[in-house]
């Protein structure tokens, strides 16, 4: 059986294959994820020669962009017709240190599927005629659904893998094989080795995973949330508590999209949602370790906040929760409504916010008042007004903003 003829992509597979013929590999993820009768999203083919130059000869005949990525000798092609694609020289990898990234230099396919992270990601198929290369028995583990390292220093090396193996086990409901669990559990201290941008960006990972609350649940038991930081919230119910995050989907009046670029709003809402259950006063030390976003550990902050105010503000009035809440970001408003689904948090998105008294604006501008303290505290009383119903038309509206101007002028003239 040719498993590339399951791929709708075969066509720019074969345009690769056309420039380098028989020294093309489709490597990896594809052809895991095919033998799994899963789609096959993840196409990086390893040629064994110069990729770059391949890379470049294919972009001057099929057009497209190209990325290249010299320190890794790895180019990615954005085809006009389809997915992007790695392209990839065969290389052999070396690590000057534990934790730090690899030395990379040309070799063999043979030595560049022996330096992958399991044995899953080692097959690889030939682009002339299909044929399945399985030199570390990956098709074996997959059928037991093992995730198996390939040497004992794997971990040590890098210990990215260590969160990798969480995910992969949430992904396809695999375990980790005996001694790669023991090997696992020795590299833990490895951890404290990583940047907090590596670290950050598999978390990052795990919390897009589609069975992200699985993944984070395996990673707490296998001792990573804790190695990442001893602040990162963890336990038995975490995964519950950011499953709302997870599983939402907001529309209006809520927001759409996260405040970074390229970041998605799921994964934002659920790094919201897990830095809730921190300290408040972990918040700076969570941002540095993991090289989280200011904006995100100040809005996470802010949902503390809010959790905090919910009682005292019960009962009160619609003015006193606008008061409160303008004052914080409305991402981190939602946040709090998916922790604690409180009618008046969505009140406030839906229309208190959105409530200002534009008319009553334009009448203290016919009646001489300038801009200042004065102003603005006029139009937060006539706001107030009409948020709690002591005022419903634009008739009471306009009398109370005449009353309360000429209250001003009488104070001023007696003082």
């Amino acid at each position: 059986m040719n498993l590339l003829t399951h791929l709708p992509w075969l066509s720019l597979l074969q345009k690769i294959e056309a420039l380098a013929p028989g020294k093309c590999y489709l490597v990896g993820g594809a052809p895991r994820d095919l033998l799994l009768g899963r789609p096959a999203l993840d196409l990086d083919v390893v040629i064994e020669g110069q990729a770059h130059e391949i890379a470049r000869a294919l972009q001057q005949k099929e057009g497209g962009q190209l990325l290249l990525h010299s320190a890794f000798l790895t180019a990615t092609w954005f085809s006009p017709q389809g997915p992007a694609i790695d392209i990839i020289t065969a290389r052999r990898e070396s690590y000057p240190q534990p934790g730090a990234l690899p030395l990379v230099t040309p070799s063999t396919l043979q030595d560049d599927l022996a330096r992958r992270d399991f044995s899953l990601n080692t097959l690889a198929l030939r682009l002339a005629d299909g044929a399945l290369i399985d030199q570390h028995q990956a098709h074996q583990d997959l059928q037991k659904g093992l995730i198996r390292v390939l040497h004992p220093a794997s971990f040590v090396d890098d210990p990215t893998r260590l969160y990798r193996a969480a995910r992969y086990a949430a992904r396809y409901g695999f375990v980790l094989e005996e001694q790669t669990q023991a090997w696992a559990q020795a590299a833990l201290a490895r951890v404290n080795l990583l940047s907090p941008e590596r670290l950050r960006h598999e978390l990052d990972l795990m919390l897009e995973e589609e069975n992200a609350s699985t993944a984070l649940r395996l990673a707490d038991e296998m001792g990573l949330l804790l190695a990442a930081s001893p602040a990162l919230p963890r336990g038995k119910r975490l995964a519950e508590k950011l499953l709302p995050a997870l599983q939402a989907r907001p529309h209006s009046p809520w927001p759409q999209s996260a405040p970074q670029p390229q970041t998605p709003l799921r994964r934002w809402l659920a790094w919201l949602l897990w830095l809730a259950q921190a300290e408040s006063a972990a918040l700076p030390g969570l941002q540095d370790r993991l090289a989280l976003p200011a904006a995100l550990t100040r809005q996470a902050a802010q949902t503390h906040s809010i959790l905090s105010g919910l009682e005292a503000l019960t009962g009160q009035p619609p003015s006193a929760w606008t008061l409160f809440l303008d004052r914080m970001e409305l991402l981190a408003v939602y946040a709090a409504f998916l922790i604690r689904p409180t009618p008046s948090l969505r009140q406030y998105a839906e229309t208190w916010r959105q409530l200002q008294p534009r008319a009553a604006a334009n009448q203290l501008k016919s009646l001489g008042l300038p801009a200042g303290p004065r102003w603005g505290q006029i139009l937060s009383r006539v706001r107030a007004a009409w948020l709690d119903g002591e005022v419903t038309t634009p008739a009471q509206e306009a009398e109370l903003v005449q009353r309360l101007f000429s209250q001003g002028e009488a104070h001023d003239s007696s003082t």
